[in-house]
């Protein structure tokens, strides 16, 4: 599975370096969104610059991917469930754009920083 997150954000940094750690069979690739170019036309960048994005046959974003990556990372199996409902119900999207547009997106060249 290809997952981008968005490396100009702080928290999605650290979300990625944590999957990261905890992917021991390496199911989860991760590539940083905004260094990389996608030419697939079913791509959506403005959104993937808000969601996390994953692509398995088909491009997913925000709280399907974050579901994607729970089946993929074992010690997320025993949150499955939560996750399920999370999504029958509605509720896991809503919080997973509450979080998303609370987030902080920096932009650092050589010289400063841009909020």
């Amino acid at each position: 599975m290809l997952a981008l997150y968005d490396n100009y954000c702080p928290k999605c940094t650290r979300f990625a370096s944590w999957i990261r750690r905890w992917d021991w069979l390496r199911w989860v690739e991760l590539k940083p969104l905004r260094d990389t170019s996608i030419t697939d036309p079913c791509f959506d960048l403005s959104l993937a610059q808000k969601q996390l994005a994953s692509l398995v046959g088909k491009w997913r974003y925000g709280y399907d991917t974050l579901c994607r990556i729970a089946l993929r990372l074992p010690i997320l199996w025993l949150f499955l469930p939560l996750f399920f409902l999370g999504k029958v119900t509605g509720v896991g999207d809503y919080l997973y754009k509450q979080i998303a547009i609370r987030r902080t997106v920096l932009h650092c060249d050589a010289r400063h920083c841009k909020v």
